[in-house]
């Protein structure tokens, strides 16, 4: 009975060897469809990534040729322009990256001189506002019987300090131009808190008065023209400030004397609640914040020795003015029309 069931049923097992072997079929089919799908995919990314290389080839080959083309057309110039423009115009060859790389390396490498240069003008100020160094500014005063130092000496060590902190800021300035990532980067707020420092000594409010206060300024156009008088070049051809010897023996020269006339009145003589006392206190105010953020750029604490404590008062202070309207004479009065005959 077994048997002839079997040969009866003979199609059973032949179904399910069918069906199985459909199902294997399909698995195996799967699977190689997805291994082919994946080698397509991987042969579609490496040739986008060769067109890719090929056209970054391309367009660096072309940019290298045209900045070698601008390159040359500089260097033939090289006789009539200044070190500082030359700089420019390489800077303005890289790409927005390099050139936010650039403006790190130069902040970088200007801000230990600066911050050099800011530590000897805010120990300076602190010896005129704060230890009585103003009477060594005023002429006819004497003081060899308490130093060595004449006042002379003091007057111009003053002035050469002020110089100073101008040529490496200038140098700084001239070096970065425009090159910032965005507004509010850390660099653009570096360059404004110098910008803000420097404007106290030029800040001025027009009120159509004369005024009769004995202020001074030292306007941004003055402050550039000292920093750029006192710049002189290394052995390398590196750019940096005069030394203090060489200041004293060229400060006479004729160009030299037109630029420090201004430094030289602002500091000659400045007494306690005038208005130069007040400019020069709120000069050295804004120096602690430029030596806060120079400290910060090389690694060091933003600890201030001697902080500046301003007093209290009005940004510019009250001036003796007299009217212009009252150093005119007086407009005659137009003479009436004659009458109409009737």
């Amino acid at each position: 009975m077994d048997a002839a069931f079997f040969t009866e049923n003979l199609w059973i097992p032949i179904l399910l060897a069918l069906v199985g072997a459909f199902f294997a079929w399909r698995q195996l089919r799967a699977k190689t469809q997805a291994a082919s799908r994946d080698t397509r995919v991987r042969e579609r990314g490496a040739a986008e990534r060769q067109e890719a290389a090929a056209r970054a080839q391309l367009d660096l080959a072309e940019r290298s040729h045209k900045d070698q083309l601008r390159l040359a057309k500089l260097q033939s110039s090289l006789g009539t322009r200044s070190a500082i423009e030359v700089e420019a115009e390489r800077v303005a060859l890289r790409s927005d990256e390099d050139r936010r790389a650039f403006a790190a390396e130069q902040l970088t490498l200007w801000a230990e001189p600066i911050l050099l240069a800011c530590g000897d003008l805010r120990g300076r100020l602190w010896s005129i506002l704060e230890k009585g160094g103003h009477n060594w500014l005023k002429d006819g005063y004497d003081p060899r019987k308490r130093s060595s130092m004449t006042s002379e000496h003091f007057r111009d060590s003053t002035a050469y300090v002020f110089c100073q902190y101008f040529c490496y800021v200038e140098l700084l300035t001239e070096r970065l131009g425009y090159i910032f990532e965005t507004r509010g980067s850390a660099r653009e707020a570096f360059v404004e808190t110098l910008r803000k420092a420097s404007s106290e000594l030029g800040s001025h409010e027009w009120t159509g008065q004369v005024e009769e206060d004995g202020d001074r300024q030292i306007f941004h156009w003055q402050q550039r023209a000292l920093g750029e008088i006192v710049t002189v070049e290394d052995a390398a051809g590196r750019a940096r400030c005069m030394g203090f010897a060489a200041f004293l023996s060229e400060k006479q020269a004729e160009k030299f004397g037109p630029h420090l006339a201004p430094l030289y009145a602002l500091i000659d003589g400045p007494e306690p609640k005038s208005p130069c006392w007040g400019r020069l206190q709120r000069f050295r105010a804004g120096l602690d914040k430029v030596e806060i953020e120079c400290r910060g750029l090389v690694g060091l604490s933003k600890k201030l020795e001697n902080p500046t404590k301003l007093e209290k008062g009005p940004a510019f202070p009250p001036a003796r003015k007299r009217s212009i309207s009252a150093t005119k004479p007086k407009a005659k009065p137009a003479a009436k029309p004659p009458a109409k005959p009737k």
